[in-house]
């Protein structure tokens, strides 16, 4: 596995990075089931996560901010 840095990382594989990285290991399955891969996972919204199951304010709130450092790193979409 690579090292992740905190700013401008790039997501391999999200369970390593939801365990190592994010230490939110407990939701791979969750995200394993909905299949958020790599590219998609940089474009979950706050709905999103919640649809997945991640009910916990928190934890949702520091997964969607995570995420909004991997997208400031993307292309926009066209």
């Amino acid at each position: 596995m690579e090292e992740q840095e905190e700013a401008g990382e790039e997501v391999v594989d999200v369970p390593s990075w939801l365990w190592g990285g994010m230490g939110m290991g407990r939701y791979a399955a969750a995200f394993e089931a909905h299949e958020v891969d790599a590219e998609v996972l940089p474009w979950l919204s706050m709905d999103d996560l919640r649809d997945m199951g991640i009910g916990a304010v928190g934890a949702r709130r520091k997964l969607f901010c995570a995420i909004q450092r991997l997208t400031s790193q993307l292309p926009p979409r066209r």
